[in-house]
């Protein structure tokens, strides 16, 4: 199935499509939509691995490790304006 009509219709905050269920292969799945004119673009978004998260996680923080704790940040003196009548 490769082109389909439907309607949009109104929830409690906005709108929705009704889309066929050969449309997505499991129920509640992330998608983007993209709207260029009259057209409207239903992506499914490409979720990510909470394990190759971790893993560069843990890269960033060993590579934060590497780096070393930060200095102290340094104070810099009061600057005194001058008084200048009229501005």
């Amino acid at each position: 199935m490769d082109k389909v009509e439907t309607r949009v219709f109104e929830t409690g905050d906005g709108i929705a499509v009704h889309l066929p269920d050969d449309f997505a292969s499991v129920a509640s799945v992330l998608v983007s939509a993209d709207r260029k004119g009259d057209r409207v673009t239903i992506t499914a978004v490409k979720q990510r691995n909470p394990l190759d998260e971790k893993r560069k996680l843990a890269a960033l923080m060993a590579r934060l490790d590497e780096v070393g704790p930060v200095s102290p940040v340094e104070t810099r003196a009061s600057i005194e304006f001058p008084d200048r009548p009229g501005l």
